[in-house]
């Protein structure tokens, strides 16, 4: 018996799978946003175009392969206009960052915590037009950030704890 062609073309070809996760639709792009796992590029993101079928690679974010060849994308949320998400590279740890859906458009928001260690942002949530989202920036602890997709309109909304974490968990939106 041969084997049912796929509906979708195949991220990972071979027996492995490409564990796709973390799927969201952005509207703007008109297109389905997941992590997958490439066995060039390791776990980074991927655009479906749901009419197409097309697969497309947004950004090898974490090129070293010599390190840690994946970026972990995860929490993607998408905005009107961007799709943040939060991945890791050798130069900034695990930051927020932004795309459009190409290459060209997609970047890290702000290094929060700067240097290696990242601030962890986690629970992005979208509500009105902004998305909140815990992070810590090495100085003040997990406190509540918002963004509005723009590295100047990137920052904590309150330091809710003076000299300590308040870890704002169980965001809704």
């Amino acid at each position: 018996d041969a084997e049912p062609a796929s509906e979708f073309p195949e991220v990972y070809l071979g027996e492995a799978s490409s564990e796709p996760a973390n799927t969201v639709f952005f509207e703007k792009r008109d297109t389905i946003v997941f992590a997958a796992t490439h066995q060039m590029f390791g776990r980074e993101l991927f655009f479906l175009d749901h009419r197409t079928r097309d697969v497309q690679l947004v950004a090898d974010i974490n090129s070293d392969g010599a390190r840690n060849p994946s970026s972990f994308p995860q929490e993607m949320t998408a905005m009107p206009n961007a799709l943040l998400f939060v991945a890791e590279d050798i130069e900034h740890g695990a930051e927020l960052w932004s795309t459009d859906g190409t290459q060209e458009n997609t970047h890290i928001l702000r290094d929060i915590f700067a240097g290696q260690a990242g601030s962890g942002p986690a629970e992005l949530t979208l509500f009105g037009d902004d998305v909140y989202f815990r992070a810590d920036d090495g100085t003040h602890g997990i406190e509540l950030w918002s963004t509005d997709g723009t590295t100047d309109g990137t920052r904590m909304v309150k330091d809710i704890a003076i000299n300590a974490s308040s870890s704002p968990h169980e965001f809704t939106g």
